[in-house]
């Protein structure tokens, strides 16, 4: 929904601003895009007063919008889409400033209205919803605080900090946060008030297992006590089961429903049902590797062609050249030498096109069941005709910033949208209290995308890299470390200037340090 969310909604915002006939400025739609589809706060932090200025300025445009008569179901859509953004924008803007606000009930609230809005526009279909066991709930603040629920928080506590080397917050934080529950009114909270018993809710649980924790460290799950839900189901038949939770006769038990901690409540006030299943266990998680891990065919066997790409005419080597291959989305770049190395999967079966670019060549392409050999490919040099000086005239006067606007609204036109490949240099490293070197990593990354020159931080986006070199200090590198490579996608998030992801754009999604300012334009 996010990744929709974020490639569709300006645009169809303004399709639905143009037919209705809806002014608003392109400033306007900037912060709107800046603030609900970005998230970027850059220049309202630590101003709350301008951001509540701009929040206003969001919620009149609202106005405007729900003011449209007779809505197609899809401008319905838009508009509800614009309301949850909005809804979000108070926890985002609190998580920029580092500020934890309690439990989630706003959220929760527009979740539940989100529901609503379905419901009212399909009146006749039942709804079957799936999520977080807490979103579901409805008098989550009847449970109640003991010593043992404690106890069971300073274990999960140690134990995390054991495993994982550390803790995302601190003890205190961790406590206050489950007595914060007492404030709590989920969206179960919401829905079950309106809909009663026509709402059926069921909550997953679990005697035993491992749960995935911080940085995909596997977590065992603390026993729960005696007096549990969990421990009766598990004693009474240890399988998978279901149960009305009309069963346990209005009975305070303890359950760890609410992720892996042991709460006392009347749970028939909270669910209607609960699933248990005797041991849990993370998903696999699938890696790039195993892309094709449900393909009929092996994928075992795979098949490298190595060669030289060279000028036909000069018969001297053409570095960087561009070799793809268009079945599997497998790319590679020749070297100083014109040496090239492409691998393909056997699952291929002989279908498919290898393709060799170069600047200044033109594009030579072969068909992958004609190979027996690719030790030398040779390409033409292109034609290079010189144009003429172009000379832009208009009636009005066209600054600076009129140009570049014009230039934004014919991106997909004056730039190259088909599939490109690059190769970064990438470098990474840290230093200790003392200025000493903490870690280390330097890489060379051949990266492909099938939609051409765009960037993006979202795995659905098919953005592939390759590691062609690596070199790090070998008593700091780890793989379980989240930097360095890992952090790869800040090097792919480079869309060209004109665009709203860039680095000038969204400075603090960067890891950036600031060396001086300058006033512009009245503007630092």
């Amino acid at each position: 929904g996010s990744t929709l969310f974020k490639n569709y909604f300006i645009q169809d915002l303004r399709i639905m601003m143009r037919d209705r006939n809806i002014k608003v400025s392109e400033k306007n739609l900037e912060k709107i895009e800046k603030l609900l589809v970005i998230n970027d706060f850059e220049e309202y932090l630590y101003q709350s007063e301008e951001f509540n200025k701009v929040t206003q300025e969001l919620l009149k445009i609202l106005g405007f919008l729900d003011a449209i008569e007779n809505k197609r179901i899809k401008e319905k859509v838009i508009v509800q889409s614009y309301k949850s953004a909005i809804n979000d924008l108070k926890s985002l803007y609190a998580a920029q400033l580092d500020e934890k606000l309690p439990v989630q009930n706003e959220r929760d609230l527009q979740m539940a209205n989100n529901f609503f809005f379905l419901k009212n526009l399909y009146p006749n279909e039942k709804f079957i919803l799936w999520g977080a066991n807490y979103h579901f709930g409805n008098e989550v603040f009847n449970f109640k605080y003991t010593e043992q629920t404690e106890d069971y928080i300073r274990k999960i506590y140690v134990q995390e900090k054991k495993i994982i080397g550390h803790n995302q917050v601190s003890l205190k934080e961790q406590i206050n946060e489950i007595k914060e529950l007492q404030l709590a009114k989920p969206m179960g909270y919401f829905l079950k008030k309106k809909y009663q018993n026509t709402l059926y809710c069921i909550a997953f649980t679990s005697f035993q297992g491992n749960y995935l924790g911080l940085h995909d460290k596997i977590i065992p799950i603390v026993l729960p006590p005696e007096n549990s839900i969990e421990k009766k189901l598990n004693e009474n038949n240890g399988t998978t089961s279901y149960v009305d939770l009309d069963n346990f006769n209005n009975e305070e038990l303890y359950s760890s429903n609410l992720g892996y901690l042991p709460i006392l409540a009347n749970w028939s006030n909270v669910y209607d049902g609960i699933c248990f299943v005797p041991e849990m266990y993370p998903p696999k998680k699938n890696d790039y590797s195993e892309e094709n891990s449900l393909s009929e065919d092996p994928v075992d066997d795979i098949k490298t062609f190595k060669g030289f790409v060279l000028d036909v005419e000069t018969k001297k080597p053409i570095p960087y050249a561009d070799i793809y291959f268009n079945v599997s989305n497998r790319s590679s770049v020749s070297d100083e030498n014109g040496f090239f190395s492409i691998s393909v999967g056997d699952q291929i079966k002989n279908k498919g096109v290898i393709s060799f670019s170069g600047i200044g060549y033109i594009t030579s392409s072969i068909n992958f069941d004609s190979i027996k050999s690719l030790e030398k490919i040779y390409l033409k040099k292109d034609k290079i005709t010189e144009l003429d000086q172009v000379v832009i005239l208009s009636k009005r006067k066209l600054t600076a910033t009129k140009i570049m606007k014009e230039a934004k609204k014919r991106i997909r036109d004056n730039y190259v949208q088909n599939p490109y490949n690059q190769i970064f240099k990438y470098k990474v490293e840290g230093f200790d209290k003392d200025n000493n070197p903490s870690f280390y990593e330097e890489a060379l990354i051949d990266t492909y995308n099938s939609k051409g020159l765009y960037g993006s931080n979202t795995v659905e986006n098919n953005i592939f890299a390759e590691i062609l070199k690596l070199s790090y200090l070998p008593d700091k590198y780890s793989k379980e470390k989240w930097r360095g490579v890992g952090d790869l996608w800040i090097t792919l998030n480079k869309d060209i200037i004109l665009s709203k992801s860039n680095v000038l754009y969204r400075t603090s999604s960067y890891d950036l340090k600031l060396i001086g300012s300058k006033i512009y334009n009245k503007k630092k």
